[in-house]
């Protein structure tokens, strides 16, 4: 099975999208049998490339391997089911303990993780901005936090900041460097020389932390 797209162009393609599904792009003079028999024709490759893009998948999944990062540290992932308690989570040197009404339903735990991360990611998060914007002299409108496949933050015009709950899995001091960024933002809206001379007479050592980031991007999951 696979979804076709109809598009304004001269050849078929495949893709294998995120969630697995196969998308067949295909212009509108070609017919279902030659894309069945295209899609046939490369079976193997779709295949291959839906296990290996499966693999990647769970390998990230801190819910399937039962292992969460959190401030940078790797905590072991524990599940308990409890109709009568309240509905929390718990950490400690070694642990991540979630306790929910149904251990089975993983997509309530993985909501529920989500909404603890942002609310733990929204207390650092504002307590460094804070800390920055005193520093510096200046003032944030306010402050939220997001689910971000690529932007660790973000500042508006308006002076609105931005961050990426994912960074709540990072180093206290990753973090401190994001929330250090976009408070210079505030200042310079550009990338220019000013406004790294700014981190670093703040922060010099940003570049170990800016490649923390660019290092383990794909393991900082939610």
């Amino acid at each position: 099975m696979y979804k076709l797209v109809r598009q304004k162009r001269k050849t078929l393609a495949i893709y294998i999208q995120d969630d697995l599904t196969v998308l067949v792009k295909a212009p509108y003079t070609i017919n279902s049998k030659m894309i069945d028999e295209f899609v046939a024709k490369h079976q193997e490759w779709i295949n291959k490339t839906v296990e290996e893009k499966q693999q990647r998948l769970q390998a990230k999944d801190w819910l399937a391997k039962r292992e969460i990062l959190y401030l940078g540290d790797k905590l072991a992932v524990e599940i308990e089911e409890s109709l009568t308690l309240k509905s929390t989570i718990t950490t400690s040197d070694k642990h991540f303990i979630i306790i929910t009404p149904n251990k089975n339903d993983l997509f309530l735990i993985k909501k529920q993780v989500e909404m603890y991360m942002k609310k733990q990611a929204l207390k650092l998060l504002t307590q460094f901005t804070q800390e920055y914007c005193d520093l510096l002299g200046c003032k944030y409108e306010r402050i939220t936090i997001r689910k971000q496949k690529t932007r660790w933050g973000s500042c508006s015009a308006r002076g609105t900041l931005s961050y990426n709950v994912r960074l709540i899995g990072a180093p206290i001091e990753v973090i401190r460097y994001v929330a250090l960024h976009e408070v210079v933002h505030l200042i310079h809206f550009d990338h220019s020389k000013a406004f790294w001379h700014t981190i670093e007479q703040i922060m010099p050592d940003y570049k170990l932390r800016q490649n923390y980031l660019k290092e383990n991007a794909n393991i900082l999951n939610i």
